[in-house]
């Protein structure tokens, strides 16, 4: 039996000021047309501060590097905010959970 995953996909070159990720938490929490926020990120360093900023309680979040992504395609590792901290998987995992 097949479902769908509805992703919303964002590149983050950058690191926003805090203030800046509560707006976009707060636009964000009542969004209701997706499952999962995926953050391609500009470094790895980026992705347990992104985490850390982006409050949802409504989405899955999931984070990678954007190079691992290009190189690596649907083998590169993927980083879930869960309980309040990072949790690795597969993004292979994440197609299949779809189908």
């Amino acid at each position: 039996r097949s479902h769908s995953l509805t992703i919303a996909v964002e590149y983050e070159r950058t690191l926003k000021a805090e203030d800046r990720y509560a707006e976009i938490s707060n636009t964000l929490s009542g969004e209701n047309s997706i499952d999962l926020l995926f953050y391609l990120c500009a470094s790895a360093d980026m992705v347990p501060l992104l985490a850390q900023r982006i409050a949802l309680k409504n989405l899955v979040l999931g984070f990678t590097v954007a190079r691992s992504f290009v190189h690596q395609g649907k083998q590169c590792p993927v980083f879930l905010w869960t309980q309040q901290k990072l949790q690795p998987i597969p993004m292979v995992d994440i197609i299949n959970a779809s189908r």
